[in-house]
């Protein structure tokens, strides 16, 4: 005999119960609004007589909002939760267009498992239905997307969000490089489209882990022509833009690459209908840029600094600045599997520290790729700066995603902002006991985030003596 009450099985620390949950709408101003329903005419006639009043030349009051007596009522939503302390819900944010099919799949399937309140579609919804979650005393996201949709995320809930508890957030790997997803143990891709498996691994073999978040600071300098008496004068104008960085940023071949791609899937979207025929498209526009050479001399074009010290440039057709250990769909450019040379360490994605390297052209790109050769080191700081000549058009890429205003950038400052709170998946054999163990040390790694002994290293090799 089953149950009329349902306990939801081994998810139940992640769901919200119905029974858990109260929805209030409240409504501001209503007798204000109900007492101004009879005085449309008068308002319009009030409007004319101002715009007549402006049309002779006389002072009017029309730019200014009339408050008085016009307010229209104001409706917010209050969620209320109460859940037991031990319970963390999971809120999925699902990108359905990523992945060809599989987006609407994955879409599908946690509303299968998750109360539908905790389900986001980005593409229908978008972000502002996380807002419920604000007050929320812990709770956990998981990004179902690719390296664009993980970003966008993020800024929301840091930038705009900016909840009671920041929550930690996994990764359902759904794009094409998905390189984010690869560093934390997520995979390149996914096999199976339902997510049960996935939330039991996301409950029992994960633990939390940090992630730098960097600004970076474009500045623009264009040409405006504006008068000056009866002459009409070219003057340099300034323009300050800011964004932020958590895999890479690249200028010059990858850059191009990733803008020719990006303009043919907003040209074409039905021919991107698989990760494999994307990747192929990908490496097509790389042949083509092989051919054309249109990045040639970069290193002639632009100067970069690493703590304010100018570094010398070989010859470079691409330089990319790296936080993560995989770009282009799992490419380790820094080479973090060779021994240290130079005086430079291997990388890791919570020590505040960024790194930039070099590529030659197309084809040192594809030895990088399969593993022959590693990309050029050039520096690595805690800031850097690349100055651009504003008369070349240089292409430039943030986390896979092209930059369209491309003309008159004169440096792009890169500086280290904040950590995010990610999910990093362990060892699929890990113990119970192993699994507390990682969940102590992160806690610390929480608590005290720029404590030595809680840092990546400290943490892996605790892992394996364990």
């Amino acid at each position: 005999q089953i149950s009329q009450e349902c306990d939801c099985g081994k998810l139940a620390s992640m769901i919200l119960n119905p029974s858990e949950i109260k929805y209030e709408k409240i409504v501001t101003n209503m007798t204000r609004f109900k007492k101004n329903l009879g005085s449309v005419v008068k308002k319009s006639i009030e409007k004319m007589k101002r715009f007549r009043k402006k049309q002779n030349g006389g002072s009017s009051n029309s730019g200014k909002k009339a408050t008085d007596g016009n307010e229209e009522p104001s409706v917010t939503e209050k969620w209320t939760f109460a859940c037991e302390e031990k319970k963390v819900p999971v809120v999925a944010c699902v990108n359905s267009k990523s992945g060809g099919l599989k987006g609407e799949e994955v879409l599908a399937s946690f509303y299968k498992y998750l109360n539908p309140l905790q389900v986001v579609s980005v593409i229908h919804e978008g972000l502002g239905a996380l807002n419920k979650f604000k007050d929320f005393p812990k709770w956990r996201i998981v990004v179902a997307g690719g390296d664009g949709t993980i970003a966008s995320v993020l800024n929301y809930v840091y930038d705009t969000l900016k909840p009671k508890y920041y929550p930690e957030v996994s990764l359902i790997p759904l794009g094409t490089g998905n390189d984010l997803s690869q560093v934390l143990g997520w995979g390149k891709t996914i096999s199976d489209t339902d997510v049960y498996d996935y939330l039991l691994n996301l409950e029992g073999r994960s633990m939390m882990t940090l992630l730098d978040r960097w600004k970076v600071t474009l500045t623009y300098q264009r040409q405006e022509k504006v008068w000056q008496g009866l002459k009409r004068e070219a003057k340099v104008k300034t323009v300050v833009e800011s964004s932020y960085m958590y895999n890479y940023l690249g200028l010059g071949i990858d850059a191009k690459i990733t803008k020719d791609f990006h303009t043919l899937r907003e040209q074409y979207p039905s021919l991107f209908s698989s990760r494999l025929l994307n990747k192929f498209i990908y490496s097509q526009a790389g042949t083509r840029e092989l051919i054309m050479g249109a990045c040639r001399n970069m290193h002639q074009k632009i100067k970069l600094f690493c703590n304010d010290k100018e570094i010398a440039l070989p010859y470079i057709e691409g330089l990319t600045v790296i936080n993560i250990t995989s770009q282009a769909g799992g490419t380790d450019y820094w080479g973090n599997h060779l021994p240290e040379i130079r005086g430079f360490s291997h990388q890791s994605i919570s020590d505040q520290v960024i790194e930039a390297v070099g590529v030659s052209g197309t084809l040192h790109i594809g030895q990088c790729m399969i593993g022959l050769d590693g990309g050029l080191r050039l520096c690595q700081g805690n800031s850097i700066r690349i100055q651009v000549d504003p008369k070349q058009n240089v292409p430039i890429q943030i986390d896979g995603e092209p930059l369209m205003k491309q003309d008159g950038i004169a440096t792009i400052d890169i500086k280290f902002d904040q950590q995010v709170k990610m999910t990093k998946q362990v060892m699929s054999n890990a113990t119970a006991m192993e699994k507390k163990c990682y969940d102590v040390i992160s806690w610390a790694r929480e608590k005290k985030p720029h404590h030595r002994r809680t840092s990546k290293n400290y943490r892996e090799c605790v892992g394996k003596e364990i």
